[in-house]
């Protein structure tokens, strides 16, 4: 029969009750055409599904927070902030209006709620960092020179080492240490009142003003298998006045990955390296 070949293929072939070129139903060329694209839809769909069952490319990731005992968590590398004042929608820096002024606060071994503190420089952070900084690249669409950080260059000179500013464990525990900052409008803290504006125009920029501050925050990119990790800033702001006091805390927590890597290796894979996010 002509098409031999091709007929074999055909799985569509109808029953003759009889034998017919050795086969017990009837095949047809046009059978076996349709047979071969359903083979070919099978193989590549076996092949797309198979391979999401056998690695995960795209692993659905779920994350489970662990509130323990943090170790030290260093400033600029693991924790980073920014933070200034805005007023009609942009931020700005001017110390004839407010001042930023930071701390580390240690607390005494043995003491319920005493601490030793020492005042920590800042700077504009445009001063403070550049391209080497790694996490520049979430920080360069940002106007840097809107904004204060915490000068590692300033507070060398003054004895305080980048490995004095960290955060650790939780508060009232022995080797607690937080770091502190406060906005102050001028006149409050300036030791030359002629230095600041005056009274006026100062209540006038902070009477309706925001306090806006960005920190360096974990997310987990689902769609990426190898490296889930990704580090941006996140901004958060709360609304001030000239004659409003704010307090805002940020608390550090250890954040675990769990990821599923596959079906046929089902077992759960966790990453031993924990995130750690404000």
């Amino acid at each position: 029969m002509n098409g031999l070949p091709l007929i074999k293929l055909d799985f569509f072939g109808v029953n003759m009750g009889f034998y017919l070129n050795g086969y017990k139903d009837f095949r047809s060329k046009f059978g076996g055409i349709i047979s071969i694209l359903i083979y070919l839809i099978t193989i590549i769909c076996g092949a797309i599904f198979g391979k999401e069952l056998w690695i995960k490319m795209n692993p659905k990731i779920n994350t489970s927070t662990l509130y323990k005992s943090p170790t030290k968590i260093f400033y600029p590398d693991n924790i980073f902030f920014m933070v200034s004042v805005t007023s009609d929608s942009m931020p700005y820096v001017d110390e004839k209006i407010y001042r930023v002024i930071g701390y580390i606060k240690t607390k005494i071994n043995g003491t319920e709620e005493q601490f030793n503190t020492r005042k920590v420089s800042l700077d504009i952070c445009s001063n403070v960092f550049n391209q080497t900084y790694k996490y520049y690249d979430s920080m360069k669409e940002l106007n840097l020179s809107n904004y204060y950080c915490i000068s590692l260059e300033k507070n060398k000179k003054n004895g305080i080492e980048k490995d004095d500013l960290f955060v650790n464990e939780f508060w009232g525990k022995d080797g607690f240490q937080m770091l502190q900052i406060k906005i102050y409008n001028c006149t409050t803290i300036a030791e030359n009142k002629n230095e600041c504006s005056s009274n006026k125009v100062i209540k006038q920029k902070l009477e309706s003003s925001i306090v806006s501050y960005y920190t360096l925050k974990n997310y987990i990119d689902t769609n990426n298998y190898k490296n889930p990790y990704v580090r941006g800033l996140q901004e958060t702001f709360y609304y001030v006045s000239y004659n409003r006091y704010v307090s805002a805390t940020e608390y550090l927590k250890h954040v675990q990955v769990h990821s599923d890597i596959g079906f046929l290796f089902c077992e759960e894979k966790i990453n031993s390296d924990n995130l750690l996010t404000l």
